[in-house]
């Protein structure tokens, strides 16, 4: 650009249209037509929308993730509205100390308990009359316990947040048992 273009722009704030040269690298063509195009228009498409529809925010849980744990907060406070406790409370009204409850569909605790939550040895019985007795700690299954399976099996092992965790037996219906290592909740089967 010569000195008068330069002063021409910064006097009256604009540029002008930027010109472009076609250039082929396979032919070695240059043709400065087929760079011609329409004048640049403005952007009037609506910007997209922060959400779960199009971007989440940065930072924030994936969907599935937030709707299996409000799933389970939901699903537990349902299970929870029909239940029926009988034993110890304390000052506040919270399930503290010995006590069964019963939930709404019929399964129950009957156990230790500390500010509403299981914790200390207890046993807990699902409807499908799968059966847990062992330890629990804020409400999970922890530490060790027995899971006596509906289907007659009983695993003894150590528990951790509910999952099966570390060496543990299957004792079956049929009087075999067999040695296992769990690593959260998978079952490994040792070789004799």
């Amino acid at each position: 650009m010569d000195k008068n273009t330069n002063e021409g722009l910064l006097a009256t704030g604009t540029a002008p249209p930027l010109q472009y040269e076609y250039h082929d690298p396979e032919t070695g063509n240059h043709d400065p037509e087929l760079m011609k195009s329409d004048p640049p228009r403005p952007f009037t498409d609506s910007q997209p929308t922060v959400g779960y529809d199009f971007i989440p925010p940065v930072g924030t849980v994936p969907q599935p993730l937030i709707m299996q744990t409000l799933t389970q907060g939901i699903l537990k406070l349902l299970y929870e509205k029909g239940s029926h406790y009988e034993g110890q409370t304390n000052s506040e009204g919270k399930k503290h100390g010995k006590g069964k409850c019963t939930y709404i569909d019929g399964s129950y605790y009957d156990g230790s308990w500390q500010d509403d939550k299981k914790h200390g040895w207890g046993e807990l019985k699902l409807r499908d009359n799968t059966t847990y007795r062992g330890e629990f700690e804020n409400d999970f299954k922890q530490g060790n316990g027995k899971l006596f399976m509906a289907n007659g099996d009983v695993i003894t092992t150590t528990f951790k947040k509910d999952r099966k965790n570390g060496q543990g037996t299957i004792e079956t219906t049929k009087n075999q048992t067999i040695q296992v290592l769990y690593i959260n909740d998978t079952e490994i089967r040792l070789a004799d």
